[in-house]
């Protein structure tokens, strides 16, 4: 295992353990200006997911590949998290993952929540399967740009596309929401154009133990929220009574 794909502070015993899980693509470092910041009331623990610059993929991992990698690692470094910070993919990994192991959970715009049916998006997707219809026959030069998929999906070939494609669409459905037995709060940029305000709505309306949280910012707004979502930290910290 190389050293360099974990991030961990773990030095007092009466801490609650908090988890930072990175968004897809990204890495540890997104997370670091918040478990530092953590470290003044909790052990804190971040790692580099596979399909990270640090840490690349060797095969094709589903969500449930993902949940036992992280369980080993977490296994290998003697850490059991309290608490699970997790944005965008790491949001949906989290949620997985307290499927298993009941967890408190604060999430930043996590993707868990199927999307609702567009009919913009049904059109996109035709007309691709349309244009690349027309490629293989050589009827036309190319496919547009616009019609790709998103721009996740665009930088992505082989065993990444692979696995991207799985876990883009791994959800939890209504039934799955109503067993997760954890505390979550839903943290919601009110300008997030990859995550619908209807998808975190959902997610609150079929998890027992949810609270929506909605701030000013895009998808990454926990970024420009620091200060707040660590104070929201501590505060959940101090309500659940660790030391």
């Amino acid at each position: 295992m190389k050293k360099e794909i974990v991030f961990k502070k773990i030095d007092n015993k009466n801490y609650p353990n908090i988890l930072f899980l990175h968004g897809y693509g990204q890495n540890k470092e997104m997370m670091l200006p918040l478990a530092k910041r953590a470290e003044k009331f909790a052990n804190v623990f971040a790692l580099d997911l596979p399909g990270s610059k640090n840490n690349v993929l060797t095969s094709v991992f589903s969500i449930d590949d993902y949940v036992d990698y992280l369980d080993n690692i977490l296994n290998e470094h003697n850490f059991k998290p309290d608490i699970i910070v997790g944005h965008s993919f790491g949001g949906k990994l989290a949620s997985f993952y307290a499927l298993k192991h009941p967890t408190t959970l604060l999430l930043l715009a996590p993707s868990t929540i199927k999307p609702s049916f567009s009919l913009k998006k049904f059109i996109k997707i035709r007309l691709y399967k349309l244009f690349k219809w027309l490629y293989k026959h050589q009827l036309v030069h190319s496919i547009p740009n616009s019609l790709m998929g998103s721009k996740d999906y665009q930088n992505t070939s082989g065993i990444d596309r692979m696995t991207f494609v799985k876990i883009v669409n791994s959800y939890l459905n209504k039934k799955k929401l109503r067993s997760l037995n954890s505390e979550v709060y839903l943290i919601y940029g009110n300008r997030d154009q990859d995550i619908s305000y209807k998808q975190m709505k959902k997610f609150t309306k079929y998890s027992p133990h949810s609270h929506l949280i909605v701030i000013k910012g895009d998808h990454f707004a926990y970024i420009v929220n620091v200060s707040a979502i660590t104070n929201l930290l501590f505060e959940i910290v101090k309500e659940k009574s660790w030391k």
